[in-house]
């Protein structure tokens, strides 16, 4: 009675556990298949198609699977290792299935095996869901892996469960490093404490975003802009986020703030008034020192103006505006009045995303007044130049005048004095006097 109550429970556990039982008489060369056992394999066990031993049940594993269950079973039958293998089987129907048996063996006194028993399992649907499993696995990988940016998936702890490719190609490490460090590490040592706070902040409210420098293996960092949700992952909180590369986008900003820089500076220290005019209206919308003292307006009266208005006044009705914008010498009008002359250049600009004018205004009233002095200083000159030439003309006249009368006058002695030698040839001395008066007078006349 207690023996066949104790084969009924065997049969019974044998039901609940859906395993196929087998057994196995190493001497006999035989084995037994439990029910269980046949159905596995698409059998009954009244069918004598499935016959009871070793080699033809080792000849329907599937040929790339039964070199290692032979191995494992030879190694248990020797040494007594555990054996327990997953491999394909072929069904009834003609398609392989999945089973995974266990066993041990009997020894004997010489450790020789006689006897060994164990189980089979079909679990062709477990391996389904396995492949299944892995497929899906793969198929998120790639898309995880072809993001643009870093991807993470991290636990309530802070502990990286699973990244891409791109985080382990930013920190210039490979996929066991970044396993095996805490994730702050990955991060620059001044943003850490700020990194730790937005997390613990993220994992309360749901959600968040913040810019973070990644750390490199060489000491280098990179900029990131980091969001983060926060999902159930087997019904516990987890954070789930990605971050974009805004390295080149913080050195644009770096150099878009230099030239603002240095455009600010050569706007607002430009010793020449500058004026930014708005295109669709020439409302003044920016105004440098140089225009705030040259023509003696606060800034918040200038860009309450028109540009217009430098000219005409502030308040006037101009019908044509365009006339205004005109490029040469201009007038303009300072606050207190006073006229000035101004030479006009302007080149349009983007300002602020708006199309814009830039004019730039040299005050020439000094030197058009300084044109006009040298010019007026000209003319004096042509005139005194052409005075100093009609004294000349005038003094040369008169001392060939005068020239004229002292030459005519000695000329007029010589000849006197000639025809007194003529007249006087018997005298000799006073023929000699005469000769060497004329002679002087000769000399005279010639210098």
């Amino acid at each position: 009675m207690e023996l066949r109550q104790s084969v009924e429970r065997y049969n019974l556990a044998l039901l609940a556990t859906r395993d196929g039982i087998w057994e196995w008489d190493l001497h006999e060369r035989r084995m037994y298949f439990s029910t269980r056992f046949c159905e596995i394999l698409g059998f009954t066990p009244a069918e004598r198609e499935l016959e009871r031993t070793y080699q033809a049940w080792a000849n329907r594993i599937h040929p790339s699977h039964r070199p290692d269950v032979e191995q494992k079973l030879q190694a248990h039958l020797r040494n007594g290792s555990p054996f327990e293998v997953e491999y394909q089987h072929l069904h009834r129907t003609g398609e392989y299935r999945w089973q995974k048996a266990i066993g041990q063996a009997l020894f004997d006194d010489e450790g020789i095996p006689f006897r060994m028993a164990g189980s089979i399992r079909d679990i062709t649907h477990e391996k389904k869901v396995e492949e299944d499993i892995r497929r899906e696995k793969e198929f998120s990988d790639s898309i995880i892996n072809s993001l643009p940016g870093v991807f993470y998936l991290m636990d309530e702890s802070g502990h990286l469960e699973r990244w891409n490719r791109n985080l382990e190609k930013v920190v210039r490490r490979s996929r066991s490093e970044v396993a095996q460090m805490p994730p702050l590490e990955l991060v620059a040592p001044g943003d850490r404490e700020r990194v730790l706070q937005v997390f613990e902040s993220v994992m309360q409210r749901g959600w968040g975003n913040t810019e973070v420098r990644l750390l490199r293996a060489d000491g280098t960092t990179s900029d990131f802009y980091v969001n983060g949700k926060v999902i159930r992952q087997d019904g516990r909180p987890a954070l789930v986020g990605m971050g974009i590369d805004i390295s080149e986008r913080k050195e644009a900003e770096r150099l878009l703030r230099q030239s603002e820089l240095k455009y600010h500076m050569l706007f607002d220290f430009n010793p020449v008034p500058l004026f930014v005019v708005r295109a669709s209206d020439f409302a003044l919308i920016d105004v440098n020192m140089a225009a705030l003292k040259h023509y003696r307006y606060t800034r918040e009266e200038f860009l309450s103006m028109r540009y217009c208005e430098l000219e005409f006044g502030p308040g006037a009705v101009i019908s044509d505006p365009y006339r205004c914008l005109a490029e040469g010498v201009a007038t303009h009008r300072r606050k207190d009045g006073q006229r000035l002359q101004v030479e006009v250049s302007q080149h349009r600009i983007d300002y602020n995303n708006e199309e814009a004018l830039l004019f730039l205004c040299l005050d020439v009233t000094d030197k058009l007044k300084n044109e006009e002095l040298l010019r007026q200083s000209y003319d004096e000159i042509r005139e005194l130049a052409s005075h100093l030439q009609e004294v000349r003309e005038k003094e040369r006249t008169e001392i060939a005048r005068d020239i004229h009368d002292e030459l005519g006058q000695a000329l007029t002695a010589i000849k006197m004095n000639l025809s007194s030698i003529l007249r006087k040839q018997g005298e000799p001395e006073a023929n000699l006097a005469k000769i060497k008066e004329s002679l002087t007078l000769t000399e005279q006349t010639m210098t």
